[in-house]
């Protein structure tokens, strides 16, 4: 999400599970080494490519999060409502956490821990930002045609994009996903505050179909040029 003032993304119930929208597309490898990837007490299996597609790492995750389900040691279905430093009998800093059934909320329990890892996930939600023109220029094509304007999390595979396409951003999966589509015959342009054109800084994607240009400053729509 935008930032943490802002509304984690909704999330719906499907089959029994509660999800959100996958940002996973179909040709998503790890950025890591499966070595350096892996739990210490668990190997990723040894046909497994250097960089492991996202269906190696579900199965790898899968396989791991066994065990500890089988032992009850995850809490599934529940949001935590409150986390408070605690000191136990020694004097050790301790944590108290609750948590609230998303089921049925009048349900709740508490637990306390030796350390708490925050991991909520505020990147989750799509942010596009108001770039000056961005509407207008969207609105230039017919309601017919396919989305003009998509986020990275909405990305799924080439052969939806058009001839020439712009990506905004050269962080990962704006690199990962430029190569992709460059790859499948589309011209791409990446716009990069970091790589820019005739910069010193070498990119770390380069294919014949990618042309590294300067951050987006204005949409200009159909009428305007």
């Amino acid at each position: 999400q935008p930032s943490p003032k802002h509304e984690p993304e909704p999330i719906y119930l499907k089959d029994q599970l509660w999800m959100t929208e996958s940002p996973i597309y179909d040709d998503l490898t790890t950025n890591l080494p499966k070595q350096l990837m892996k739990f210490t007490d668990l190997a990723f299996p040894d046909k497994a490519p250097l960089m492991p597609t996202h269906h190696v790492v579900q199965s790898y995750l899968e396989e791991y999060s066994r065990e500890i389900v089988e032992k009850h040691l995850v809490n599934f279905g529940s949001r935590v409502t409150s986390v408070l430093p605690m000191r136990d009998e020694q004097g050790k800093r301790i944590w108290e956490v609750t948590n609230t059934s998303v089921l049925d909320t009048t349900h709740t329990s508490t637990s306390t821990f030796d350390a708490v890892i925050v991991a909520n996930g505020h990147y989750t939600s799509p942010f596009i930002p108001s770039l000056p023109g961005l509407s207008s220029w969207s609105s230039v094509l017919t309601p017919s045609r396919s989305p003009l304007i998509i986020h990275s999390k909405s990305w799924r595979h080439p052969p939806s994009m058009p001839k020439k396409v712009l990506i905004v951003g050269a962080g990962i999966s704006g690199m990962d996903i430029a190569d992709h589509i460059a790859k499948s015959g589309s011209q791409v342009l990446l716009a990069s505050r970091t790589f820019k054109p005739g910069g010193t800084t070498e990119p770390m994607v380069t294919h014949r179909n990618i042309t590294y240009v300067h951050p987006v400053a204005e949409f200009l729509s159909g009428k305007e040029g």
